[in-house]
């Protein structure tokens, strides 16, 4: 149940791991509520979850035998870096929560990590400082988890002394039993500090090779990690962001052989001044083929980057190509530019990616009122051609900040599950800012919640409050002048109400 103190006049303050502080006299009507209207046509839902009071990050999930498990971090306790594991069913109730976290130290299970199952572990790639004894800096690990969320391997990825080394991605080979982790090196005596890296584990998870990736061309430099994917049984392709605007890209087989390499030198003004925000994503086609999103300059300036999507060949030419429009306007809000952080290859061969959108809400007079981002999803067949675009707007929050998406998985009857973050309306303490938490949508293979959606999507979010249970405390009892209101196991300051 989702727990708040309405005061007349008010938007409603949570209460929930909190005590309050007010110095007038106000009605205090307690709301509890337990339920929600499900519209009987609805193929979807929208949820958020605050695995833990502060400001999450969440961007991979998957899906497996009708399970989603996605994996969270955020700053916890005495300001240490945790992350979770948890385990959600396709109607968004959370099942199981594994919380991983050491006093002192951190861990953060990989950003952009993609969650395998490999035999009965759920294998992911992160950084963590349990076994630093030196520092609190985080290095790479591999980490197999039981699928039931009981137990937990970690394997440190070997590294040169003077380097650092942060996980990226992560693939399997199932025939020959070979796992494949991408990695970012940064090497603080080097020409170029930062290194495209990759790492093969075998069984028992012993290295068979490692390969550090050289730009062929000395002038350009790795500036940002982007994304691998296998191509075959045996082979699999790297991108990655290069000085300014351009990408890299290049394929290795399972025996650590170099492929082919290929450089992607389009100009684009609006990524020019931007190296580090904007990934090159990519994914599967045929053969050494790349379908890849990325960016053009169609703005009336030059920082409105639109996305467009792709099919390349390793040699650069363009076999389709689809260019999302530039603008889109709903009542006063205008869409000023759209990021993309993953794109999936669905199981009928469509490409669906997810991002983030800006969106610049004006008055009636198209004077500026304030700025927020939105979630942001597309879909295109085989051949390029868009089937839909939406924007997934909780209007109800869009006031408050951030709806992004970052994450996108299908299940078994086409529905897609897109997750990343959404910021709480409500702070976990009294004047505090607000928190993030992480959002997890579901629709139909149409991008709708409800058949039939239009472009901009409304989506109303119900919020799971999981981590910590909803326990209301009153006190004293019998009361006295000043009344102590506590909701959740989480200590904040003293606070009271003068009645």
């Amino acid at each position: 149940m989702v727990g708040r103190i309405a005061i007349f006049g008010q938007p409603p303050i949570n209460i929930r791991n909190m005590k309050m502080n007010f110095y007038k006299k106000y009605l205090l009507v307690l709301c509890l509520m337990g339920g929600f209207i499900v519209n009987s046509h609805a193929q979807g839902w929208s949820k958020s979850f605050e695995f833990y009071p502060a400001s999450e990050g969440s961007m991979r999930h998957t899906l497996i035998d009708d399970t989603i498990y996605i994996k969270s971090y955020c700053y916890c306790y005495d300001n240490d870096e945790c992350s979770f594991v948890c385990k959600i069913d396709t109607a968004g109730n959370v099942l199981q929560i594994m919380e991983l976290h050491k006093s002192g130290k951190g861990i953060q299970m990989g950003a952009y990590s993609d969650i395998l199952l490999i035999g009965d572990k759920l294998v992911t790639t992160g950084d963590d400082s349990w076994d630093n004894t030196k520092n609190n800096v985080e290095y790479q690990h591999l980490y197999k988890i039981k699928k039931t969320l009981d137990s937990m391997e970690r394997i440190p990825i070997p590294i040169p002394d003077s380097v650092y080394q942060f996980g990226g991605n992560v693939l399997y080979f199932e025939k020959e039993n070979i796992i494949i982790t991408e990695e970012l090196r940064y090497d603080p005596k080097a020409k170029d500090k930062n290194i495209e890296h990759i790492t093969a584990l075998g069984e028992d998870n012993q290295v068979l090779w490692s390969y550090s990736y050289k730009v062929p061309n000395p002038n350009l430099k790795m500036t940002d990690g982007g994304e691998i994917i296998k191509n075959t049984d045996t082979s699999f392709i790297v991108s990655f962001r290069l000085s300014g605007p351009y990408i890299q890209y290049f394929s290795m087989n399972t025996k650590g052989k170099l492929l082919w390499q290929y450089t992607e030198k389009n100009f684009i003004q609006a990524l020019n001044g931007n190296p580090n925000t904007i990934k090159p994503m990519i994914a599967p086609a045929e053969g050494t083929d790349i379908v890849r999103a990325w960016y053009y300059d169609a703005g009336l300036t030059n920082d409105d980057p639109q996305p467009e999507i792709s099919r390349i060949t390793n040699k650069g030419q363009v076999i389709w190509q689809h260019k999302f429009p530039f603008t889109t306007n709903f009542d006063t809000t205008r869409i000023k530019s759209k990021t993309v952080w993953h794109l999936l290859k669905t199981k009928n061969g469509d490409y669906v990616g997810v991002g983030t959108c800006l969106y610049i809400r004006n008055n009636k007079d198209w004077s500026y009122k304030f700025a927020f981002e939105t979630g942001y999803a597309f879909r295109v067949d085989k051949d390029g051609n868009a089937l839909w675009e939406r924007y997934y707007v909780d209007k109800g929050r869009s006031k408050f900040g951030y709806q992004s998406f970052y994450a996108v998985a299908e299940g078994d009857d086409g529905s897609l599950y897109f997750s990343g973050h959404i910021t709480d309306s409500i702070p976990n303490v009294p004047g505090s800012g607000l928190n993030s938490n992480i959002w997890l949508v579901k629709t139909g293979p149409d991008g709708c919640l409800t058949p039939g959606c239009d472009s901009l999507v409304s989506v109303s979010t119900k919020k799971v409050l999981n981590r910590h249970p909803d326990l209301l405390t009153v006190y004293p009892n019998p009361g006295s002048s000043e009344l102590n209101i506590s909701w959740g196991d989480v200590p904040s300051l003293p606070q009271r109400i003068e009645l």
